[in-house]
């Protein structure tokens, strides 16, 4: 997985927000030992981290700069396009894509539920 992630990071086609590096490998597995993923898995966490970053700076900006969050929404939308990324990502209902359909109507309620905890305060 570690080289799948360092190949995507190596040449993301999207930049990440200013200031913001990916970090040097992927996120350790969750249940702390060894495991095995399937093909896509490393590409997807640095799709995942860039997706967060973006949503991050959204919801950071909403209040005093609506045009950056929009344009930070939309950063968003070009990730989720990818279909590598699409490939891998659960939302039979578009769940999500409501969520950032309301957050780019001025509502981002859902969208700071949905990451609650997860951007820097």
């Amino acid at each position: 997985m570690s080289r799948e992630y360092q190949a995507t990071v190596a040449s993301f086609p999207y930049a990440l927000p200013e200031g913001m590096a990916f970090p040097a490998g992927p996120p350790p597995n969750p249940d702390g030992g060894k495991a095995l993923y399937q093909t896509g898995y490393g590409a997807m966490q640095a799709y995942t981290y860039a997706e967060k970053a973006w949503v991050c700076v959204a919801l950071a900006e909403h209040a005093t700069d609506p045009r950056g969050a929009l344009a930070a929404l939309r950063a968003v939308e070009q990730i989720d396009a990818v279909p590598e990324f699409a490939l891998h990502r659960i939302d039979p209902e578009g769940g999500w894509q409501a969520v950032l359909a309301k957050a780019k109507l001025g509502d981002y309620a859902d969208l700071g539920a949905v990451y609650a905890g997860a951007c820097p305060a």
